[in-house]
């Protein structure tokens, strides 16, 4: 699975993306991304793409952040075969 996520800050301290951070979790499991560029930045905004391992099978995945940030990804990314 291939996320591209954009992160923007608005306040003047800006922003700092360590893909560390970031891990993708579902059936009881946590996975680190396999690849992601770029590895760090920092700035007032940030695009990253993080690339995942997963199986092809309806699951509800997460991509969990920092500071306990979450994002619900669904269950479209399974193919009906």
């Amino acid at each position: 699975m291939r996320i591209l996520l954009e992160l923007t800050v608005t306040d003047a301290s800006g922003l700092a993306f360590r893909a560390a951070d970031y891990s993708l979790s579902g059936l009881g499991a946590r996975s680190a991304a396999l690849w992601v560029d770029p590895a760090e930045q920092s700035g007032a905004s940030v695009q990253a793409t993080l690339v995942f391992e997963i199986p092809n099978q309806v699951i509800a995945l997460v991509l969990d952040g920092p500071h306990g940030a979450s994002l619900s990804l669904g269950t479209g990314h399974h193919t009906n075969s």
